[in-house]
């Protein structure tokens, strides 16, 4: 029996060394595969920035003589912090930054793997009309077909009008006129657009945009001991990203600002308010004082003293008469 097994497995070796060449063609043909979708999948980059964040309560914690004030200065400093950490990660300061982007729709070349970002390259210039309404994250396919039209297509759903609606649709339209159906309402102009490739155009919802953006962004200390707060997103169009880190760091600075601006009117508020109650206070004591003298005929010492004074020197000239 072994020596039947030891025949077949020679057997099944000598039979598959003889096809030595179809593992080496299914070798080259799978290294090739890999090296082509390597070169077209896009490069994946690291962004990310540090911001210095200022210990508000530092020098007023330095200034007092506890016997464990480092601890508490401690305390107080990471507490501080991460409260802006958690302010930092707040949906509202990510759609304020979008907002300011102004990032209403987004341009995209169309690729074998991947549709690649035109952020800051679109393919043509896009006029939208006033109150001009468009189906939201629905890419419509844009491809020039000469210099004078071009053909749109799209396919999707949409909750325009307060109900979802499905569409499906192609059509030739014509550069510098409006494009208008039930869900598209806009001109395109040329720009630098190539004939016979696609362009992916998408009406951005900024609700989902942020909630993207949120997802992918990466807000945390540097150290837990430095007041150094780290801002990273993964990029595969770096310049977007750079600008979107960028304008999410002014929006954090201005929330802080007019933050910082509320508690200083609030304080000159509360002193006024301060001011006023001393001031009512004391022009009720001045009243009350001079109804009891009034009441109770009490005198003016400055004004009886002066009165005698007076009559002192009469009385003195009259002798040297």
């Amino acid at each position: 029996i072994d020596s039947k097994e030891k025949k077949e497995t020679k057997s099944f070796f000598i039979k598959y060394i003889r096809n030595w060449y179809w593992f080496v063609i299914f070798l080259i043909i799978g290294a090739g595969a890999g090296y082509f979708i390597y070169t077209n999948l896009p490069y994946k980059y690291l962004v990310s920035s540090r911001l210095l964040v200022k210990d508000e309560n530092s020098s007023l914690s330095s200034s007092l003589n506890f016997e464990n004030q480092q601890s508490v200065r401690n305390v107080g400093r990471n507490t501080n912090i991460e409260n802006k950490v958690g302010i930092f990660k707040s949906y509202s300061l990510f759609r304020r930054a979008l907002n300011n982007l102004g990032w209403q729709t987004t341009w995209y070349r169309k690729g074998l793997f991947y549709d690649y970002d035109l952020y800051n390259n679109e393919p043509f210039e896009l006029v939208l009309a006033p109150n001009a309404m468009n189906a939201q994250n629905v890419p419509l396919k844009i491809v020039m077909l000469n210099d004078n039209e071009y053909k749109v297509s799209a396919k999707g759903e949409t909750n325009m009008n307060g109900y979802p609606q499905s569409f499906d649709f192609e059509q030739v339209a014509r550069f510098g006129e409006p494009f208008l159906n039930d869900y598209f309402n806009f001109t395109l102009n040329p720009g630098n657009g190539k004939p016979d490739v696609t362009y992916l155009l998408n009406f951005n919802n900024i609700n989902v945009l942020t909630n993207q953006y949120l997802k992918r962004t990466e807000i945390s200390l540097q150290d837990i001991n430095a007041d150094l707060i780290t801002v990273s997103i993964e990029a595969e169009n770096i310049q977007r990203e750079v600008d979107f880190i960028n304008e999410l760091n002014n929006v954090f600075i201005e929330f802080g600002l007019e933050n910082r601006y509320q508690m200083s009117e609030k304080s000159f508020q509360f002193i006024d308010e301060q001011l006023d109650k001393i001031k009512q206070s004391l022009t009720v004591a001045e009243q009350n004082f001079s109804d009891y003298r009034r009441s109770n005929q009490v005198m003016n010492l400055g004004d009886e003293a002066q009165s005698v004074y007076q009559r002192q020197e009469e009385i003195e000239n009259e002798q040297y008469l």
